[in-house]
This record gives structure tokens, sequence and C-alpha cells, in this order.
């Protein structure tokens, strides 16, 4: 009985190393690729175009990166991203091997500090300057928003640190 040794050894001696090697490659999917895209808080209110460009790995025969292909998408970032979250762009990896499918692109998104508000979950904390009467007694006060300024009514005996 031969064994798969017997054929592989056969079919080197008569096609040589080179077709016994093409023979067992298979078909393998492209790298995933990462980039971080930096969002100002008010560009989430609303879905942002964006063109971002990236580079993509050329690997040679060993899997080592041999050079970089400049690559430019327009891409869409949706209303109401939060900080680390990712987008994935399907096929927008470096490209597969022996007709495998291409890998993803995932965009990190990273909010930019904000110079008046705290982003707590899903939530916009702002540290609001009241005067020691003002809490006592209540007040109506001013408050800016990422659109517009409104008037925020503070309760009578509101505390320091009160939410």
């Amino acid at each position: 009985s031969y064994s798969q040794q017997d054929f592989d050894d056969i079919f080197s001696s008569m096609f040589g190393q080179q077709a016994h090697q093409r023979r067992r490659q298979h078909a393998a999917r492209g790298h995933d690729l990462e980039i971080e895209v930096a969002v100002f808080l008010e560009e989430t209110l609303a879905e942002q175009t964006r063109t971002i460009s990236y580079n993509l790995p050329v690997y040679n025969v060993f899997g080592m990166i041999e050079s970089e292909t400049p690559k430019t998408l327009n891409v869409k970032i949706p209303a109401g991203v939060v900080d680390g979250q990712r987008i994935r762009l399907k096929g927008q990896g470096t490209p597969g091997e022996n007709g495998g499918p291409n890998g993803d692109l995932w965009l990190v998104i990273h909010i930019a500090p904000h110079p008046l508000f705290d982003i707590v979950g899903h939530n916009l904390e702002i540290v609001l300057p009241l005067a020691p009467w003002e809490a006592a007694l209540g007040a109506k006060v001013t408050v800016p928003t990422l659109k517009e300024s409104i008037l925020l009514t503070v309760p009578p005996g509101s505390q320091a640190g009160q939410r």
C-alpha cells in the first residue's frame, strides 16, 4: 500500500519541488488592519464622512513585510460613536493569498478630550460653578450643551458634587 509520503515523493521527482509546493498551497484570508481615528465630541452628533489614508503592507513569500502601498478611503462615521468603538470595513485589509478573501480594516474611535464636558458612558457631565447661596436657595442658571445653551433650575438645598 502506498502512503501520502510516497505519492508526494513521486510527484516531487516528476515535476520538481516547486510543483509539489504549489499543489499544497491553499487560499488564505488577508490580515486585518487597525487604525485609530480621532473625533471631536461635537462631531459625534451627526454622521461624518472622513477621508482616511493608511498603508497596506505587502508581504513576501516568507510572510515578511516587503513594502507598503498607500491607500485612501472615504468612510462614514455614524452619529453617536463612543470612545473605543470599533468600526469594521470589510475587505479593506491586506489582500488574501491564493484567491482567499481580503482582511478587514478596523477603525478604532477615540473621542478627543473636551474643554467643558467629561464623557461618562453615554452621558456628558459638566462642573457647574454655583455660589453657596445659589445651591442653598436654588437658582436658574444657563448651562452650555453641545448644540446650544439651556436654562437649568437648580433645586434649593443642592450640595456640592451633586448630580
